[in-house]
């Protein structure tokens, strides 16, 4: 009732005390006015390019954060709140308003001084009933010292607004990051809002996005460090998503893969909400459970034990992150964990808030090891607006080892026979420090494939069931690729025929009773069935596990023109790309230049090719699931010279990779060569699995696909080409961006500068290096020498 928008209830009374400084922004506000700045606002959260800047903004102060917190004394316990709130302010400030405040490094201190006494004095003084009335607050110190700050606050935003109010009506902001308030500028004519009406919701989007965030950043902390076994499990997802790399910065794929960490985050607050209640005002009496509500009484709804109502949480006060995982959430009440709130007045910015607090926690976690000597009941919880510890939460980090946490595959026994198989076909053996379990080769996502056997008690009877389960959805698979493929077979040569979407099957037009609710294709043309990537199928881009990207047009006519028909390959096979597939298919079937291969797990394709031209086949345990005598015995017991392209999921494990290519061609001479497509940050993991490989620095393109666009940034895409051929036989995309470097004797990115004390061209991502003498390598140009850290890193650090 307190949740669904009844027009009984109104905002409470008791958020009067923010009004100073938000007015009427969307917090405080109620009525018409706020139905009209909510509908104004949505649409921000949503924007796909501005939450992709959000996450650079996270990456860049979060890495700011980690070297903050290298510098405190070893062994020493911290409250470390001061540095988690400076780092919000931050990045609320940077995403709120585009300006970097510098927080961290101690610039703009009176406005950040003052953002955190105005913060502190309304808090107190909502809990402080002598300080409530206007007119003695005012006489007395925290008023005035209240009217001081908020002043400074107003006035520095309000300069900012009108700065940045300037440049966008004169176009200078190109170029520039952009941030919340470049929304509501863009918005100023056509929903006729003043430059107040804007400072009112930039502060709002301020003052909630500060201190909510960095109290649930803390509490985790906190509660990581008194659950060792919680923060090992931590630690060897974070590790198994980062591959030990603790410098890479986050992206949109990385945050959606900490599913754990997401349930840890989401356990600390329902346990320590950051606000512990909220206050609505009633309009009229109305009747509730029996009761009769009076107009004008307040209706409290404390949140902090509405999270630990029995009902929906067995055993309540315990710390569990396992309640959110799907099987144990999946039908619990919408409103039985609301720290944001819930229905109509929900906080607009949970997303921003939940992906936040993933990357910060990430960079922590990848960096340290938390640990604490104090108790829960030594919190000493203060229950204002928003909750907090009396006298902190005390926390001591220690270095990470990341390479002792590190998940390596075994691949001593024969996967085929002795590992138990999902969907996917036979799990993978993984060792982390502390166990040994049998787990999906494709799917680091549990949601997508949950299969999770430990080792030691993997012939227990709880562990035999789990296994007899998936050994039957395997062969339900399996069994439904055979059939597909030999249903194929009466549609070679024949006219009216469709593509069902929902069965993933074609049918005749005689068939089409069968499908009427179905979503299915018009009658397909022969050109349509050769190249079923470029006219019928879409990328699988809705399932992070199984995401495609299927490559532009202009780079595979690049691929076939420019490399693969100026070599002498007699045979070409493609693992996971389909796209490049077809196009070389069309091509051979006029020229008969070479034979042609798919490898692929995506089952569409089987309604689409015979088993002499592709199988399905996980490129991760080297499984294939049918008909794999044809290819065995008549494909490659017959080529000589090999090229085998291929486009893992980027998450893929480099290590399993390299084992299934090997396995593949293990009782067969054939010389071969390899193209494989990933970004450019996974190279160190990638040369250790495939030694030989190097990286070029031509950018890849693909078809517009969202899930790829996030993590596209500034530096457009971060997919590059891994190959053992010489790599002065790969000439330019384009005439514009590449240069030839007769010193690496290859095409550079223009703006890849060769370094003649590193021999080589050094930079990764196509941004400007320059080599330090000190460290005696190339480091980004942004980058100064540190002589205390004797190291290279970002200024003020």
């Amino acid at each position: 009732h307190f949740f669904i928008g009844s027009k009984n209830l109104t905002k409470s009374s008791d958020y009067v005390y923010l009004y100073p400084w938000l007015r009427t922004g969307l917090l405080t506000s109620s009525g018409a006015k706020w139905k009209n700045r909510r509908r104004i606002i949505t649409p921000a959260f949503h924007d796909k390019e501005l939450l992709n800047n959000f996450i650079d903004i996270y990456n860049e102060q979060a890495a700011i954060l980690v070297q903050r917190l290298n510098s405190i004394e070893s062994g020493k316990e911290v409250n470390l709140y001061p540095y988690i709130a400076s780092c919000a302010l931050d990045i609320i400030c940077e995403a709120a308003m585009g300006l970097n405040i510098g927080a961290q490094q101690q610039k703009n201190s009176q406005y950040v001084d003052a953002v955190l006494k105005l913060t502190d004095i309304i808090l107190k003084r909502q809990r402080m009933p002598w300080l409530w009335p206007d007119l003695i607050f005012k006489l007395l110190p925290q008023g005035r010292n209240h009217d001081r700050y908020l002043k400074i606050v107003h006035e520095f935003t309000k300069k900012v607004i009108d700065d940045r109010a300037q440049e966008f009506h004169a176009d200078e902001n190109r170029g520039k990051r952009s941030a919340f308030l470049d929304l509501l500028l863009k918005q100023m004519n056509d929903e006729h809002l003043t430059l107040l009406d804007i400072q009112e919701e930039v502060d709002t989007f301020m003052f909630e996005g500060h201190d909510t965030t960095a109290a649930a950043i803390n509490f985790t902390c906190f509660m990581i460090a008194l659950h060792p076994e919680v923060q090992q499990k931590l630690h060897e997802e974070i590790d198994r998503v980062f591959e030990n790399d603790h410098n890479r910065p986050c992206t949109m794929e990385d945050l959606n893969e900490l599913n754990y960490l997401e349930c840890v985050i989401k356990e600390t607050l329902r346990l320590f909400p950051s606000v512990p209640f909220i206050a609505r005002e009633v309009q009229e009496d109305f009747m509730y459970n029996g009761y009769k509500i009076l107009q004008g009484s307040t209706a409290v709804l404390f949140i902090y034990y509405i999270h630990r109502d029995p009902k929906h949480f067995l055993d309540p006060d315990r710390f569990d992150p396992d309640r959110f995982l799907p099987e144990n959430s999946h039908d619990r009440s919408a409103f039985a964990f609301v720290p944001f709130s819930a229905g109509s007045r929900n906080c607009i910015g949970q997303r921003f808030a939940m992906l936040e607090e993933k990357a910060v926690l990430s960079w922590i976690l990848r960096r340290f090891k938390l640990k604490t000597s104090q108790t829960r009941d030594e919190l000493n919880l203060s229950f204002e607006i928003i909750l907090r510890s009396e006298h902190g939460a005390f926390v001591q980090v220690e270095p990470h080892d990341m390479t002792k946490h590190s998940i390596e595959i075994d691949f001593s026994e024969n996967i085929e026979i002795n590992h138990p198989k999902c969907v996917h076909g036979p799990t993978l053996l993984f060792n982390s420090l502390t166990s040994k379990f049998f787990a999906c080769s494709a799917c680091r996502d549990r949601q997508e494939c949950d299969i999770f056997i430990s080792y030691e008690k993997r012939n227990e009877k709880k562990s035999k069931k789990i296994i007899e389960q998936n050994e039957r959805e395997y062969e339900k698979f399996k069994k439904y690729i055979q059939t597909v493929q030999k249903n194929r077979k009466k549609f070679n040569k024949q006219l009216n025929i469709h593509y069902c979407y929902t069965c993933s099957t074609l049918f005749f037009d005689d068939e089409q009773s069968d499908h009427n609710d179905h979503k299915y294709t018009e009658s397909l043309s022969r050109q349509q069935l050769r190249q079923p990537c470029h006219y019928i199928l879409q990328p699988l881009e809705n399932k992070r596990s199984n995401a495609q990207f299927f490559f532009s047009q202009t780079f595979i006519d690049y691929l076939i023109n420019e490399i693969i028909l100026k070599n002498s390959w007699d045979s070409i096979i493609c693992i996971g790309c389909p796209t490049i597939f077809e196009n070389l298919h069309r091509f051979n079937s006029k020229k008969k230049q070479f034979q042609t291969y798919l490898l692929d797990y995506d089952y569409r394709l089987c309604s689409f090719y015979s088993s002499k031209q592709m199988l399905i086949y996980n490129m991760f345990n080297g499984h294939i699931f049918s008909n794999k005598k044809y290819f065995q015995e008549k494909f490659l017991s017959i080529i000589k010279n090999c090229l085998i392209i291929i486009d893992p999921p980027f998450g893929g494990f480099h290590r399993a990779l390299f084992y299934s290519i090997n396995k593949l061609f293990q009782s067969y001479e054939i010389n071969r060569n390899i193209i494989l497509f990933n970004p450019y940050f996974l190279e160190k993991w990638i040369i250790d699995a495939f030694s030989n490989l190097k990286m070029l620095d031509h950018k890849i393109e693909y078809t517009s696909i969202s899930s790829l666009n996030l993590c596209r940034g500034k530096k457009g895409s971060p997919v590059r080409m891994f190959t053992d051929i010489c790599l002065s036989k790969f000439p330019p995309l384009d005439d514009i961006n590449y240069k030839y470097c007769f010193e690496c004797n290859r095409y550079t990115l223009l703006t890849n500068q060769h370094c003649f004390q590193c021999q080589s061209c050094t930079s990764k991502d196509g941004l400007p290096y320059k080599h330090c003498s000190l460290c005696q390598r190339c480091v980004k140009a942004e980058r100064t020498h540190c002589n205390t850290c004797n190291v290279c890193h970002l200024p003020n650090q």
